[in-house]
């Protein structure tokens, strides 16, 4: 078995312990072109900074919901910090999922 089709396998029973009503992309080929796979990966980016876009709205309505109280306290402090870190994360996966990459041909195709 192709290791990327291993990783896939993982990735799949991954993703469908996690969320079992999710449609998943899934790549149908034997072994697909690199093409193919660096698409499937930017595919698996975007999933990545939706979910981190998730988490970081929590942590925003978390913080917008704070009692008056707990607003200037180490606790709101700590969601600060954590929604810069995840904006800091976003930014990175929307740099990497802005590259393209033009694969060769194999044998002057």
């Amino acid at each position: 078995m192709h290791p990327f089709e291993k990783r896939r396998k993982a990735e799949q029973a991954k993703l469908q312990a996690t969320n079992p009503n999710k449609e998943e992309k899934v790549m149908s080929k034997k072994n697909p072109s690199r093409r193919e796979r660096f698409e499937h990966a930017m595919s698996l980016v975007e999933d990545a900074k939706v979910q981190i876009e998730e988490l970081k709205d929590e942590l925003q309505d978390w913080l917008d919901n704070l009692p008056e109280n707990l607003q200037n306290g180490t606790k709101a402090d700590e969601l600060n910090e954590a929604i810069s870190e995840l904006d800091d994360a976003i930014n990175d996966l929307e740099t990497a999922s802005g590259h393209e990459v033009h694969f060769p041909g194999a044998f002057g195709k």
